[in-house]
């Protein structure tokens, strides 16, 4: 006697839906597995055993120092750098870390190329205080020359950016003339 049609895909049915759970484990029980060989156990044993350790012996002198001897106190603040004539001083007063860029003329009277290599500085939020940083190059001091470009953007993705700036044409950076120093604070 055979069985009609529809009790044989019943049969293979019942079949496949018993094996789904079992694959399901098998990839959880796998998954688990593999994350659990990722991870890296350390362990770490002291060989001495601290009740029988004894503890480190400090010797002290008693005997006088004479009197020539020099008392060592803590060293003063660092004081800024001299100041550098045409030299730039940078503050960042933004809660954001910024990066200024330098785009300086070249000396000579080239008409394709009339800049140099640009450069660039990092500051941190609040860096460089009320004073500022003095910047310098590679090569030794900076000194920027009238028509240099300065831009400076945050590092943060807000699309806040200050300049260009233009030395000696537009109102930033000032020339401070006690130093003769040019000075760029960058407020938000």
């Amino acid at each position: 006697m055979t069985q009609p049609e529809g009790n044989q895909t019943q049969g293979i049915m019942i079949s496949k839906t018993s094996i789904l759970p079992l694959i399901l484990a098998a990839l959880v029980g796998g998954s688990v597995v593999f994350l659990l060989s990722q991870l890296q156990f350390r362990v770490w044993v002291d060989s001495s055993n601290s009740r029988d350790a004894t503890p480190p012996v400090i010797e002290i002198d008693p005997t006088p120092k004479p009197s020539g001897t020099a008392i060592v106190s803590p060293s003063p603040k660092p004081r800024p750098p001299k100041a550098v004539p045409n030299g730039l001083r940078v503050s960042n007063q933004s809660p954001t870390a910024i990066r200024v860029v330098l785009l300086s003329q070249k000396n000579t009277l080239a008409k394709q190329k009339p800049y140099r290599s640009p450069a660039h500085w990092d500051f941190s939020p609040n860096e460089g205080g009320q004073g500022g940083l003095l910047l310098s190059l590679p090569e030794g001091n900076l000194k920027l020359a009238s028509g240099d470009v300065l831009v400076a953007f945050a590092l943060d993705g807000s699309r806040q950016y200050w300049g260009p700036y233009v030395v000696g044409k537009t109102s930033m950076p000032t020339k401070v003339s006690k130093s003769s120093e040019w000075q760029l604070q960058l407020r938000p």
